[in-house]
């Protein structure tokens, strides 16, 4: 028995020599690739001796269940990706592979060609010369025009404007409303003309000749770019990484599994479902929904609810017409209150109301604020309040047929006093 387990044991440990060896050997190989040198033949190379250790490895007497199979390790050295055992796709973060890279690279190669050839497009030129002309356009229209010209203008209507108000109303401070107005002006014409004068130059130079020069330009920064960054030097960046890292990967890797991703190295990818599986699940969802409408459950709470809505809006219909029914009565009584006081307010104070306000307000309908003014500075109203000159032409608008306006003699008949 114990000579058994001592053969067994020297199996293993011979197995796991020649494994070790067979890494030095691969590593050696890999390592005369140069990250910075990539030519047609180190590609061949590389690619003869990730076939023949996909081959030898298929040979090891491990545990299926455990490393990875040939597909799979292909297709990790190929896309970066390995298929589970559960049809789940897994991404791994470390390995870019080897398609992955040369379709971005081919994308941005496609990308530069496209941005060249619109030299060879006159709609590019003709794109050139019409942004060029709205340039000198809103140099003219917008700098000079309405900021130089038009603002100065404005700046001055609007102040001396100001200043003519501030006189009028003999606010405080008013007799320096006008030196103080041509001041500000002085002051405002002086940088709007700087700014305007200096920004309409500087547009109206470099409009015409730096913009046109940078829109043709462009294409060709943009193709460089996409050629030179995105389109070679990140490729072959990531092609010598994987090179590097994907075959012992692969040789070692283990078997995915969704207790294993941890969202980092590797990473599960949601599942997309085919056009047909689309079709089959709409269908079923179709069939499901019409199952669940078509219920004798559904349909009477169906029944209830619309007998439920019925009822509560019958009832919202009777209580609103009861409460405006009531606003209306109630508002009523206020109008016969208000009236009552009017009469009584003529027939003992008629001195409150002064005839020219009962004029303007049954003959011309002016507003109260319209009313109002002129009696600002009229002495003969006395002391009535604004709030109760407001009420009373509230009233005498809603109701101008309770009021009995004396007509003013016409000038010259006017009676002399006392007769």
């Amino acid at each position: 028995m114990g000579s058994r387990n001592t053969a067994r044991r020297s199996a293993l440990i011979s197995h796991k020599e020649r494994l070790i060896l067979m890494h030095k050997r691969i590593y050696q190989k890999i390592s005369a690739l140069s990250p910075l040198e990539f030519p047609a033949k180190r590609l061949s190379q590389t690619v003869l001796i990730v076939t023949a250790l996909l081959g030898f490895s298929t040979t090891l007497t491990v545990r299926a269940d455990y490393f990875l199979h040939a597909s799979q390790r292909s297709e990790l050295i190929l896309t970066g990706q390995i298929t589970g055992e559960d049809q789940v796709l897994y991404q791994v973060w470390i390995v870019p592979g080897y398609l992955p890279p040369l379709h971005d690279a081919t994308l941005h190669w496609g990308n530069a060609g496209n941005r060249m050839r619109d030299y060879g497009d006159p709609q590019f030129y003709r794109s050139i010369a019409q942004h060029t002309h709205h340039i000198l356009e809103f140099d003219q229209h917008q700098v000079f025009g309405e900021f130089l010209v038009h603002g100065i203008r404005n700046d001055w209507v609007d102040a001396l404007k100001t200043a003519q108000e501030r006189t009028q109303r003999r606010v405080f401070g008013w007799w320096l409303a006008y030196p103080w107005a041509f001041v500000e002006l002085s002051t405002e014409t002086a940088l709007r003309s700087v700014a305007g004068t200096s920004a309409g130059i500087v547009i109206g130079v470099l409009g015409p000749t730096l913009w046109p020069v940078t829109e043709w330009l462009l294409p060709s920064v943009e193709a460089g770019y996409n050629v030179l960054l995105p389109g070679s030097i990140i490729p072959l960046l990531q092609l010598s990484w994987n090179t590097l890292v994907a075959p012992p990967l692969a040789l070692l890797g283990e078997q995915p599994s969704a207790t294993r991703a941890d969202g980092f190295w590797i990473q599960a990818l949601p599942t997309q479902a085919t056009d047909k599986q689309l079709t089959e699940l709409q269908a079923v969802l179709a069939q499901e929904t019409q199952n669940i409408l078509s219920s004798p459950e559904l349909q009477s709470l169906e029944q209830e609810r619309q007998q439920i809505d019925a009822q509560y809006t019958s009832e919202r219909q009777r209580l609103l017409q009861h409460l405006q029914d009531e606003q209306a009565s109630a508002e009523q009584q206020n109008t016969n209150k208000q009236q009552q006081w009017l009469d009584t307010l003529l027939n003992e104070q008629p001195q409150l109301c002064h005839p020219d306000l009962l004029r303007q307000v049954l003959q011309h309908r002016h507003s109260a604020d319209d009313i109002l003014q002129p009696l600002n500075t009229n002495t003969t109203v006395g002391s009535l309040t604004p709030q109760l000159i407001h009420h009373c032409i509230e009233i005498l608008q809603s109701s101008p047929a309770k009021v009995v306006v004396p007509v003013p003699p016409p000038p010259g008949n006017t009676p002399a006093n006392g007769g």
